[in-house]
């Protein structure tokens, strides 16, 4: 009986433990101005998973289409089956989910836009906006996040979330994700402290004055 209870007891606990939405970019060819993005979006209930591109970029309230640049979308089930889809709206991809498993979203995202701060990939750097990046759904939007970067040679890696690594983040939730934009390539970081809180100026360039007052890192 006391096996039985502690069973049951660490099942609970293991049920109760919170789901987590992979997000990962590859840069690996930033010359085309474009990266591969893989998102695995942890189990649900049966029927259909709906995924999304918000129509608008953290920081500026208006109607954008940033849907417009990906293609090439695919959708997996855990064991790397395709599974059928149709685009619902301008932004909107349904999926016909095989089970209740994990699954898996596909797409290359287009990036050479400097003037709406939403995405830019060169062969010095990328510049990510989650909301202009990666897709969420509805039914794992409060879920832990955590993103991962491949990234050329040489090149790091910055963002508001919690780091777990080089180019690598960890975040509470995909609202935290998309308030947190992502700067990689290379850049020089200065580091400082104000108000009891640690700040990063990071700045996309090879050569780069140092301020006097900031110390390089």
């Amino acid at each position: 009986m006391l096996r039985l209870a502690v069973a049951a007891i660490a099942l609970a606990f293991s049920s109760a433990a919170p789901a987590t939405v992979d997000y990962a970019i590859d840069l690996t060819s930033p010359e085309h101005h474009s990266g591969k993005v893989r998102i695995v979006f942890p189990s649900g209930a049966a029927g259909t998973l709906d995924v999304k591109m918000p129509s608008w970029r953290t920081g500026r309230y208006q109607i954008l289409n940033l849907a417009n640049g990906l293609s090439e979308f695919a959708a997996k089930d855990e064991r790397g089956r395709a599974l059928p889809w149709q685009k619902v709206d301008k932004s909107t991809w349904r999926i016909q989910r095989a089970g209740t498993g994990p699954v898996t979203v596909e797409y290359d995202v287009y990036a050479n836009e400097l003037g709406l701060r939403s995405r830019h990939i060169d062969d010095s750097h990328a510049y990510l906006d989650a909301s202009a990046v990666f897709m969420y759904s509805d039914a794992s939007r409060a879920d832990d996040v955590a993103v991962s970067l491949k990234v050329p040679d040489g090149w790091r890696s910055f963002s508001g979330l919690q780091s777990a690594g080089a180019n690598r983040f960890t975040g509470a939730n995909w609202d935290i994700l998309v308030d947190s934009p992502i700067e990689t390539g290379i850049n020089r970081s200065f580091a400082f402290k104000e108000g009891g809180r640690d700040y990063d100026v990071v700045f996309w360039a090879r050569a780069i004055t140092t301020p006097t007052r900031l110390s390089p890192t």
